[in-house]
């Protein structure tokens, strides 16, 4: 029975799909509208558009609503797996960008560039002795902030990354700063004005039953 029921669902669709083209290509001729009667035409268009589109959207309630709950159920199942799995690497991941930003690694970079630029030097002149020791200098630098980190599973590196927050507002530059407009919306249908928006009202077909 629910494989009829699906069945039938499923040709409606594809009727509505033939009638969805056809009114399209109807559509720009019925949206000249010129006259009451032309626009009364319209409305009726419109209606028989959304009562097309509440029957294809209740076919597809009616053919995922099973799917939905099935992937509803097995999401919440991996949620709860995951969230503390989540908490655990946020929680290292804290750790660790503590560690990397630390006095102790900015120095040990530090050393290694230094380090490095002085062993090609001496490389340059054939100074052994500061080779050898610039060489152990970087070899020293790089075990407290190696560029990757070699593990069982695989291989982590560091990725640059800004990151940045507010300290002054009223020093950000206008072009930065994005309009509200849920607010402004909100003001606006209360009928208050505000200073640079230019509002209007306009009246927009709407369907009662």
């Amino acid at each position: 029975m629910q494989e009829l029921v699906e069945a039938s669902q499923i040709q409606l669709i594809s009727q509505l799909r033939t009638d969805a083209t056809a009114l399209l290509a109807k559509a720009v001729e019925i949206s000249l509208v010129t006259s009451p009667e032309q626009e009364a035409r319209a409305a009726e268009f419109r209606a028989q558009v959304k009562m097309r589109i509440n029957k294809a959207e209740d076919a597809r309630k009616f053919l995922v609503a099973p799917l939905n709950a099935h992937v509803k159920k097995i999401n919440e199942e991996v949620k709860l797996t995951t969230e503390p799995l989540n908490e655990a690497d946020r929680i290292v991941v804290g750790g660790m960008i503590l560690w990397r930003n630390s006095e102790a690694v900015r120095l040990a970079k530090e050393t290694a560039v230094q380090s490095t630029r002085e062993l090609r030097a001496a490389a340059l002149v054939g100074d052994m002795n500061v080779v050898n020791v610039k060489a152990y200098e970087v070899a020293e630098a790089h075990s407290i902030a190696p560029k990757s980190i070699e593990m069982q599973s695989g291989t982590m590196t560091y990725r640059k990354q800004w990151v940045w927050k507010i300290e002054d507002l009223a020093m950000i530059p206008d072009e930065y700063m994005v309009p509200d407009e849920v607010k402004i919306g909100r003001y606006v249908r209360a009928g208050m004005k505000i200073p640079g928006i230019k509002s209007e009202q306009i009246e927009t077909p709407v369907f009662s039953s």
